[in-house]
């Protein structure tokens, strides 16, 4: 996964962008885009606007909502499983406890859903990687099943 040198205001960072299959309410996948590797997040979490016009199902009962206090303020989400899975790697899925959120700007993907799955390192830069690049090497004990 590249980095990608980024601006707020006078500060600079890299970041991180992928693509996640998300699997559906009928069984079939859904590549979302744009996905930030968020290293702060205790939650992958899908805008819930992305998620519906995906066909991405969850619930939002009173017992998947949940409070939450983030970078971003106050605000509450719906706490559900789902199934996704990356696209150098479509035989494995993996099932993780999800934040639906109406007011993230983006869909993240947590540190915490990396980590159990690969070995994480980084490559300098290169002509085909300006600024470096994050290398995912999948874990010999990985949570991955196979995609049915």
């Amino acid at each position: 996964m590249p980095f990608i040198l980024r601006h707020a205001g006078a500060m600079n960072y890299l970041s991180t962008i992928l693509s996640l299959d998300f699997r559906r309410h009928d069984g079939s996948y859904v590549r979302v885009g744009g996905v930030v590797f968020d290293t702060a997040g205790g939650f992958t979490t899908l805008p819930v606007g992305w998620a519906n016009h995906a066909g991405i199902h969850f619930e939002t009962t009173t017992a998947s909502e949940l409070s939450v206090l983030g970078v971003t303020g106050k605000g509450s989400v719906y706490m559900n499983r789902a199934t996704f899975s990356f696209p150098d790697i479509p035989h494995l899925v993996f099932t993780s406890l999800c934040a639906f959120s109406a007011t993230a700007p983006r869909p993240l993907l947590a540190l915490g859903d990396v980590v159990q799955t690969f070995h994480l390192s980084t490559a300098p830069e290169s002509a085909e990687h300006a600024h470096g690049a994050f290398l995912l090497r999948l874990r010999s004990d990985h949570t991955g099943r196979p995609r049915a």
